[in-house]
């Protein structure tokens, strides 16, 4: 399972929440899952209240690291990556 990934929402408190494993071929429909639920606690959605998750701090993780969507890198980061 050494190939598989961890995802899952965090926020202060370094609580996991919606914590899941999946697959290399099932990340990318993992990450937009739980994106929703993210966007809708930042939202501040009163479905989520219950949970506790702070919304102000609420960050989606990918293998222990926050997830940066490869459509919020700026062109210079693309091409930084291509170099390394």
């Amino acid at each position: 399972m050494s190939d598989w990934h961890n995802i899952y929402i965090t926020d202060k408190s370094c609580e996991k929440f919606f914590n899941t494993h999946a697959s290399p071929l099932a990340t990318a429909s993992e990450i937009k899952n739980i994106s929703r639920h993210l966007e809708a606690i930042k939202a501040g959605h009163p479905s989520y209240a219950e949970c506790g998750i702070d919304r102000e701090t609420a960050t989606l993780m990918l293998d222990g690291s926050p997830y940066i969507s490869p459509d919020d890198l700026s062109d210079d980061d693309l091409l930084a990556e291509l170099e390394s």
